[in-house]
């Protein structure tokens, strides 16, 4: 029984000194452990939030960016009608300007051929009865029914 007490005793102090200096050390460092894992869940929880935070966040500026094309797209197409409808007035302006214009010109150039015409005619004209003229003024038959044709008309 002597050994039992002994080595009860024995037990006891190296319980006691595991107690006294094993124990603390090894509940401060499971504290600081348990610690630490608190801070991580709640800063993983702040996560967690802030990423939900931004996702709300990227999701509300792609719809704003979606609305913002869309609006971009509906101005363009109405900018592009009404560029369009001005185009197409304009070239419809030009066209009658450039209608008139020629019509003008065309006049123009019709009563300038008319004018060139009548005097290559009167030209033309000139030389052929020149040339009869001078046809029948070179024939002495026609000279003398000429003459006369003059005599019988004075008398």
């Amino acid at each position: 029984m002597s050994t039992f007490i002994g080595q009860l005793i024995g037990f006891g102090v190296i319980v006691w000194i595991i107690m006294k200096f094993v124990v603390p050390p090894i509940r401060r460092l499971m504290a600081d452990q348990k610690e630490a894992v608190r801070v991580q869940l709640e800063e993983s929880a702040a996560a967690a939030k802030r990423l939900a935070e931004a996702d709300q966040h990227h999701a509300k500026k792609v719809e704003e960016g979606r609305a913002d094309a869309r609006h971009v797209v509906e101005e363009a197409r109405e900018d592009s009608v009404r560029i369009t409808d001005q185009l197409r007035a304009q070239a419809d302006v030009e066209a009658e300007r450039i209608k008139a214009q020629g019509g003008q010109q065309v006049s123009l150039l019709r009563a300038q051929m008319i004018r060139q015409l009548r005097g290559e005619v009167g030209s033309a004209s000139i030389l052929r009865a020149t040339e009869l003229v001078r046809a029948h003024v070179a024939d002495p038959q026609a000279q003398a029914a000429t003459v006369d044709r003059f005599l019988d008309e004075l008398e």
